[in-house]
């Protein structure tokens, strides 16, 4: 009941464009690029933006160089008009654990949105993960509260590192 509103909107986006619409990447290349399209696209609609979408492009462009080959590191994608709205970063860790580490859409996309996260959630479900922790807030305005909608099992403590 507390997730009605969110599956309604996942069904209503899901009976407009159907399931082919969200896919799963299928190289890294074909990834930066889904990346860049919808983070170009998300920091115009929000110029104040613009730090926080470079800093995530060079996390995204130095894992590609570390080598996510080698990890079980996915990118799924929502394609409308043949262009990427939104985009996934997950990874496996262990058998029964999974991270978001990267997300974003663009803002007149919310539903595509909601439904990526869904179709993400049932695809690792059906592989075994049974926790799945998503990216860290980053201080953005909203995306804790949007997190906490969510109803989350629990709440992990933020821990900080640092390299010296």
């Amino acid at each position: 009941r507390q997730l009605h509103a969110r599956r309604r909107r996942v069904h209503r986006f899901l009976r407009t464009h159907g399931t082919a619409c969200i896919q799963l990447v299928d190289s890294w290349e074909s990834s930066i690029d889904v990346v860049a399209e919808v983070t170009a696209r998300w920091t115009a609609e929000h110029p104040d933006r613009a730090v926080v979408a470079a800093e995530e492009l060079a996390a995204i462009s130095h894992m590609l160089d570390v080598g996510p080959q080698e990890s079980d590191w996915l990118c799924h994608a929502v394609f409308l008009g043949g262009r990427p709205v939104a985009y996934q970063i997950s990874e496996r860790v262990g058998s029964t654990w999974a991270v978001a580490h990267f997300a974003k859409s663009a803002s007149d996309e919310s539903d595509a949105t909601v439904a990526l996260e869904h179709h993400v959630a049932s695809w690792l479900h059906e592989r075994g993960v049974r926790w799945w922790n998503v990216e860290q807030d980053l201080g953005l305005a909203g995306l804790r509260e949007h997190k906490s909608s969510w109803k989350p099992s629990r709440m992990l403590r933020k821990f900080e590192a640092t390299i010296t």
